[in-house]
């Protein structure tokens, strides 16, 4: 081969990796500037928290939930760690946040749940004014993609209620506004729900099944918002505190509730595996928070343990040596994305399989459940202030 010819073929072959090399550097630089920007929204929420309380840290994920989608209703809550927006799962975590602010004791605690509440109330009350009760639905689970890319991959449904459903939406709304001290409003809330005929129940959503309150629950909450009388004892014996149990405070039921915490506590000593389920940690939460009114209503210590012993499992004190309310691979899209601090997140726990990160559908013991959270947020209320 000639050597000019040789040399130009050099020079050929080395112009070519150069400019592979050009074209890989600038798309892998476009790539992360247009996923930078597509994931502003979640980092221009975490620098805007503005917390000033002890469990400020617990309500961050609620302000980073806050859609970054173009929805019809601006800053809904995301349903858990996905992209959903389901109106009585929002509702229902404002029903629990409204308790721990009515128990609050400190001024910056009220302060800070007040702003919490009051944002997500906007999104409530504006999704029931237009007829919404859920955007988006299953069919955007396929891959975590930052928000703006996930409006343009997949459909974004929009679904509305159907004729007679909300009822358990305006209870449970009936219960917040009581909860905050609106008495007018509350009055209103309930006056609605007892017009319509239906609970709310998701649509096309999701990996367990539909959405909605379950047996006993929807029952418990019909009485608690005096839409319709409901014996409390004959409603199952939910663990946590769903709105049966929360009935049964209301109606005293004392023999119950005892014996709902003796069970939980008789079981939690024998095998801690007995709340290995998806959500267990949250009805551990939820039990701490039982106790507390427990107590209380009743004035009896006689489960305090409990409720100390469930409080330092949810932190760290169980077989698996993590604080659940600390974990650093929480399932959750800003987190994927690194945009968000979700420290003080709740999340699920171990279910039937345990709590193993290598596993494909991690999400079952990682997801930060947002009615959960506010379960956990209300324990914690309960837990230090009684």
């Amino acid at each position: 081969m000639p050597k000019n010819l040789a040399n130009f073929l050099k020079r050929k072959k080395f112009s070519i990796a150069i400019g592979s090399i050009l074209l890989v550097c600038i798309g892998v630089l476009l790539y992360w500037v247009l996923f930078f920007y597509s994931t502003q929204g979640y980092r221009t929420a975490n620098r805007s928290i503005s917390f000033s309380s002890d469990i400020g840290s617990a309500l961050r994920v609620f302000v980073l939930n806050q859609s970054q989608h173009n929805d019809p209703v601006k800053g809904c809550w995301y349903d858990a760690g996905d992209y959903i927006v389901f109106i009585q799962r929002n509702t229902q975590a404002l029903v629990y946040l409204s308790m721990a602010y009515q128990y609050a004791e400190g001024e910056e605690v009220k302060k800070d749940l007040k702003k919490v509440i009051d944002q997500q109330l906007g999104c409530v009350e504006q999704m029931i004014a237009a007829g919404y009760k859920q955007f988006r639905d299953q069919d955007v689970h396929g891959v975590n993609l930052p928000p703006s890319w996930n409006e343009r991959v997949y459909p974004q449904q929009t679904y509305f209620f159907r004729d007679g459903e909300g009822r358990d939406i305006y209870a449970m709304l009936s219960l917040v506004y009581a909860n905050l001290g609106n008495e007018g409003l509350s009055r209103r809330m309930r006056d609605t729900a007892r017009t319509l005929e239906n609970m709310t129940v998701s649509e096309n959503c999701c990996e367990e099944g539909p959405l909605s309150l379950r047996e006993g629950e929807y029952e418990g909450l019909l009485d608690l918002a005096d839409i319709k009388d409901v014996d409390a004892t004959s409603l199952p014996d939910l663990w946590g505190i769903r709105f049966a149990a929360l009935l049964n405070i209301e109606q005293e039921e004392e023999r119950t509730i005892a014996r709902v915490l003796t069970k939980v506590g008789d079981r939690f000593d024998s095998d801690t595996k007995v709340f290995d389920y998806i959500g267990g940690n949250y009805d551990i939460a939820g039990t701490i928070a039982l106790e507390r009114l427990y107590k209380k209503r009743f004035g009896s210590n006689e489960f305090s343990d409990l409720s100390s012993r469930l409080y330092a499992y949810l932190h760290g004190e169980n077989e698996y040596a993590v604080n659940f309310t600390e974990y650093d691979d929480v399932y959750h899209p800003c987190h994927f994305f690194s945009a968000c601090d979700l420290s003080g997140a709740l999340i699920n726990g171990p279910d039937e399989k345990g709590f193993d990160w290598q596993r494909s559908d991690v999400w079952r013991n990682t997801e930060v459940q947002l009615p959960g959270q506010a379960m956990y947020v209300l324990a914690m209320v309960l837990y230090t202030s009684l």
